[in-house]
């Protein structure tokens, strides 16, 4: 069978938004959403302190501050390479 003769039904996401609008479980569950998605500053403290205190933690910033580093290397390197003359070519 051929993958592009295979039509999938649409699905119509307005209605179905508008359906869920209306029923009493879609309140509920963005009214939990809504308190889920603000942060207590408690919480982000112990965020950061996991951050700087574990060890993954500290591999993370590690490898942040790799990727900032090799992305300002490649800009200044590239902009470097497009002053110079056409004619010389490489990394070096």
């Amino acid at each position: 069978m051929d993958p592009a003769s295979v039509k999938l039904p649409r699905v119509r996401l307005a209605i179905a938004r508008a359906d869920m609008r209306e029923s009493a479980e879609c309140d509920l569950v963005t009214a939990d959403i809504e308190s889920k998605s603000r942060h207590q500053p408690e919480e982000i403290m112990d965020a950061f302190k996991l951050l700087f205190t574990s060890d993954v933690g500290l591999a993370s910033l590690a490898v942040i501050a790799f990727m900032i580093v090799m992305a300002a290397y490649l800009y200044f390197h590239v902009k470097k390479l497009m002053k110079e003359s056409p004619g010389k070519q490489g990394w070096d």
